[in-house]
């Protein structure tokens, strides 16, 4: 997942910039790591019945991503921070295995574009 999403930002920023990317050096350097992935509830559903149990209406899936921005030009631009993003599932319909990969890619998305306007997006 950690090379998906290195790829992902890369071609979101060579889409966006005329940057030029390079292995060592470079003007403007990214670190970072998922920090976190997490599935959780969001919403009760209710049964309808004082004999069933209620149920889980929405889960939520969660990403963490904490990134390190260098600017080797300007260091008053340079951030350490957590960006984090989620999407929602009806488990009532779906698993998470059935709609994991697009989710993920939802939520990587909105990711890149977070970091892009933290980082560059001020020039």
């Amino acid at each position: 997942m950690s090379n998906t999403f290195t790829e992902g930002l890369k071609e979101y920023f060579q889409r966006r910039t005329k940057l030029e990317l390079v292995q060592r050096q470079g003007d403007l350097q990214f670190d970072g790591e998922i920090g976190n992935y997490s599935v959780r509830p969001q919403a009760i559903s209710s049964s309808g019945s004082s004999t069933e149990a209620d149920g889980t209406g929405l889960m939520r899936l969660s990403i963490t991503v904490q990134v390190i921005f260098t600017n080797t030009k300007d260091e008053n631009v340079n951030l350490q921070q957590p960006f984090t993003f989620f999407a929602d599932y009806d488990p009532s319909s779906t698993t998470l295995n059935a709609v994991e990969d697009d989710l993920v890619e939802e939520i990587f998305e909105q990711l890149y574009f977070d970091i892009f306007q933290a980082s560059v997006a001020q020039w």
